[in-house]
């Protein structure tokens, strides 16, 4: 069996030039799939597991054309500027709406082996009838990507016995195919989570107050100041702890219990309180990154700033710790990049390809005020988070804890928007830097929530987490740490700007007192350093 080292991964058809749709209705509650909603969750989810087998893969979604031609054009001219082994479309096939199975198909020009392989598996991952490889020579994308290259029809989408099928067995389906192309997974094996520790104290950190097996179980229901101290580990409610163990703590509990892999019953005994000992002595030990005295300043500045008035365009003022913590972030930003920290200088570097940087999407409104994103440098990281501070507003309304999108259906782990911009974990392929920043925090969780907490009082929709593993640790820590959500968001408006809506629709407001605010910060960040 050939592997591959490098691939590049695409969606069939785009968000404006629609496929298949297996339920006229379009309705979540249908048996069945839409094709372009269903190839995204596939390729990203595809791509994860190929890059925890070392396989270095770039994902293109489509989402700027407007028309089959320029879509066919779009997506293949993005594989050819790549350098790659192989190229990998992925699409559903449909047929007649019905009940019947149909199953599994591969379509390829010269790799007829790879796609009777791939068909094979995803079959037997699937218990899809395996329709088997089928060459086809009148297809764009297989005629004209530079790179050999397979066309992938999952399954059929109007088949309600397909489409049981496949959210059965996604998971499988995806291994599958993942060990077809990058192999069993021997070159970088997929890294556990939780990385907390459990529980081990390393030499010279003090024992917690409390030993473990002094704690006492607490579950919905109890009060007292066991459940403050409890509240304010979890960052709940920090001087505003009610001691009342309710619904919402109880969320939280089993979000932190779902971030860190254990059993999330919502009760917390010897094992969690292992796990939030743990917490405790991170967030003791932990640095904010800024010189002594900085965070004061930083804070006072953006207090007096004209944005805490400021009436944003269909969400009103801003919660009163949201200015102040995005001031904080970019403070941080701004010694992140004068320490040449990777992910700072992905944030500050010139405007690139407008269908994937959004500071290149917005070149002429950021020009309207005055910020120039033509080189890099400050100015540029300026732009960007003078975008950053009206996306938050616009996605939730500067809440930090913000959960969901209730009307929408994207509730698996990967896919579950959360936080202060509504990201999803499977942004993480996005680039390096995604799994970087995900390190840094979870090991040391400090990222203003005491700050972006003022104001805020969350609710157990809010503090919910969806499914497990890495997407409910990422979903976590987002809320837990909003600095991780702010550089996290930084990142992914340079490399995938396609993941936010209003940013794709251009409804983000750009104020140039955020501009103005952001320019004082770097005089007090040179001042310091």
């Amino acid at each position: 069996m050939t592997t591959y080292k490098s691939i590049v991964i695409s969606s069939g058809h785009g968000l404006k030039i629609r496929g298949a749709a297996g339920s006229p209705s379009g309705s979540p509650s249908d048996p069945y799939l839409d094709e372009v909603d269903e190839a995204r969750k596939v390729v990203d989810a595809l791509a994860e597991a190929l890059e925890d087998r070392g396989v270095s893969v770039v994902v293109f979604h489509d989402d700027t054309s407007t028309n089959q031609d320029t879509n066919l054009k779009t997506i293949v001219s993005n594989h050819n500027k790549h350098t790659r082994e192989l190229d990998i479309s992925c699409h559903f096939n449909a047929y007649e709406q019905g009940s019947k199975c149909m199953g599994t198909e591969m379509l390829y020009v010269t790799q007829g082996a790879l796609a009777d392989e791939l068909s094979h598996n995803v079959a037997v991952a699937g218990d899809f009838i395996d329709r088997g490889p089928k060459k086809n020579t009148g297809l764009y994308f297989l005629n004209n990507t530079d790179m050999p290259s397979v066309l992938m029809e999952i399954c059929f989408c109007d088949s309600s016995c397909d489409t049981d099928k496949y959210r059965e067995n996604f998971d499988a389906i995806i291994d599958a195919m993942a060990t077809v192309l990058g192999g069993e997974g021997v070159a970088r094996p997929p890294e556990p989570i939780p990385p907390f520790e459990r529980p081990g104290r390393p030499p010279g950190r003090p024992p917690p107050d409390v030993p473990v097996a002094e704690h006492p179980t607490l579950g919905k229901g109890d009060t007292g100041p066991d459940v403050v101290a409890l509240q304010k580990s979890l960052g709940l409610l920090g001087d505003n702890a009610d001691g009342d163990f309710g619904s919402t703590t109880e969320t939280q509990v089993k979000a932190f219990q779902k971030a860190v892999g254990i059993t999330s019953d919502g009760v917390v005994g010897p094992t969690t309180w292992e796990y939030i000992d743990e917490l405790d002595r991170r967030m003791a030990q932990g640095e904010s990154g800024l010189p002594k005295g900085l965070s004061a300043e930083v804070i006072a500045l953006a207090e007096s700033s004209s944005l805490m008035d400021y009436a944003w365009p269909g969400r009103s003022v801003a919660p009163p710790g949201y200015i102040p913590g995005m001031a904080l972030c970019y403070a941080l930003a701004v010694v992140k990049l004068e320490q040449g920290n990777s992910a700072a200088m992905v944030m500050a570097e010139a405007a690139g390809d407008e269908d994937e940087d959004a500071l290149a999407w917005y070149e002429n409104e950021l020009e309207d005020i005055n910020l120039d994103v033509s080189d890099d440098g400050l100015e540029t990281m300026r732009a960007l988070f003078t975008l950053l501070s009206g996306l938050g507003m616009r996605e939730s309304s500067g809440k930090y804890c913000e959960g969901r999108d209730m009307s929408a259906d994207n509730v698996a782990a990967d896919t579950c928007e959360a936080g202060l911009f509504q990201m999803s974990a499977n942004m993480h392929t996005a680039s390096p830097e995604m799994k970087k920043l995900f390190d840094v925090y979870w090991k040391d969780p400090q990222g203003c929530l005491d700050v972006f907490r003022e104001g805020i009082s969350p609710t157990s929709s809010n503090l919910d987490v969806y499914g497990s593993g890495k997407g409910a640790s990422f979903q976590w820590l987002g809320k837990f740490s909003p600095a991780f959500a702010v550089f996290t968001t930084a990142v992914g408006l340079r490399k995938r700007k396609a993941h936010w809506g209003p940013i794709q629709r251009k409804e983000v407001t750009l104020s140039p007192a955020a501009r103005d605010l952001l320019k004082k910060i770097e005089a007090l960040v040179a001042a310091a350093v």
